[in-house]
C-alpha cells in the first residue's frame, strides 16, 4: 500500500470572511480609543474579542482530509481537533451534502457527527457499528474514490 494516498484541504471562506466581519468591532474600538486617548476595561475587552476572532479563524479556517496507512485522517487548520478512522472500520463511503445552517463546525446533526469549514459538498462515511461521520470537502469525487482504492488495497 502506498504511504501517502489522497490529501486535500477545503478552505473555510464562509468562516474566514466571518471572522473578518466580527473583527471590524474591536478594531473599530482600537481606533476610536486611539484617537480619545482612552483606554479602560472595554478596550481590553476588544483585545479579547480580537484574539479570540483570530484564534476561531486560525483553527477552523480550513479542513484537512488524508487517506493514508490504512486510515482516513481529518483535522481543521493547522492540525487542531484531529480524528482518524481505521479504513476497516467503514461499512460505506458517499458523496452527500452539508446544509448550510448545519454545514459548519463539529455538531452531531440527525444522529450523524459533521466536520466541516463550509456548508455543501461532503463526504458520508458509514462505519460498522452503525455510526455515521461527515467530512465536508469540495472534493467529494475524490474522496470517495481515495477511500475506496485504498480499501481495496488493503
Amino acid at each position: 500500500m502506498a504511504t501517502h494516498e489522497y490529501e486535500h484541504r477545503q478552505i473555510g471562506v464562509a468562516v474566514l470572511a466571518l471572522v473578518i466581519l466580527l473583527a471590524i468591532l474591536p478594531l473599530r474600538h482600537f481606533v476610536y480609543a486611539a484617537a480619545s486617548r482612552s483606554g479602560g476595561i472595554l478596550t481590553l475587552m476588544a483585545v479579547v474579542l480580537l484574539l479570540v476572532l483570530l484564534a476561531l479563524g486560525v483553527l477552523f479556517s480550513s479542513l484537512n482530509v488524508q487517506v493514508m496507512y490504512g486510515h482516513i485522517i481529518w483535522s481543521f487548520g493547522p492540525g487542531f481537533f484531529r480524528r482518524m478512522v481505521p479504513l476497516e472500520r467503514i461499512a460505506e463511503v458517499r458523496p452527500c451534502r452539508n446544509p448550510w445552517p448545519q454545514g459548519l463546525g463539529i455538531r452531531r446533526h440527525d444522529g450523524v457527527q459533521v466536520y466541516a469549514v463550509a456548508g455543501g459538498p461532503a463526504v458520508e462515511l458509514e462505519l460498522e457499528d452503525g455510526g455515521r461521520i461527515r467530512l465536508g470537502t469540495n472534493d467529494p469525487n475524490g474522496l470517495v474514490r481515495a477511500v475506496r482504492a485504498a480499501q481495496q488495497a488493503d
